[in-house]
């Protein structure tokens, strides 16, 4: 139990100092340090007992690097962090197929980085759905003013 406390912590000092290094601004640290909190995570869904907490800390890891590029303006890398998540945790199902418990856990982990995407996508949609009105509406406004 001791391997697996301190195979969490480590995640937990990776995630920890991402968020200090992007509250900071320092975003290339940030996005290191998540990165390896990802890789952190996908050791323990094998070696934790808390397989629900092992997926969590994976699908954590995964949205606070879409959050950077999200807030960084980088739609596509915010994307296919989420995207990457979702694709992660389906090799892991086929990898995890015998056993029940972990299979169980990352259906729930699928679902929930499933509805980020979509949740993600969808809200980008409407975003970039009023950019043509806000357009047509300025041309029009330019118009009257000339």
């Amino acid at each position: 139990m001791m391997e697996n406390d301190s195979d969490f912590n480590r995640w937990k000092t990776h995630i920890r100092a991402g968020n200090s290094c992007f509250k900071n601004r320092q975003i290339l640290a940030a996005i290191s340090h998540y990165k390896e909190a990802e890789f952190q995570a996908r050791c323990l869904i094998g070696s934790s007992p808390n397989k629900s907490g092992a997926i969590a800390a994976l699908i954590a890891s995964h949205h606070n690097l879409a959050e950077i590029y999200r807030r960084e303006q980088e739609p596509q890398l915010c994307e296919q962090s989420l995207s990457n998540s979702l694709r992660v945790i389906n090799e892991l199902l086929v990898e995890f197929a015998d056993d029940t418990e972990t299979y169980l856990a990352l259906l729930h982990g699928k679902n929930t980085a499933y509805c980020a995407l979509l949740h993600y996508q969808k809200t980008t949609l409407e975003v970039s759905s009023l950019t043509p009105d806000l357009m047509q509406c300025s041309s029009s406004h330019k118009a009257t003013l000339n």
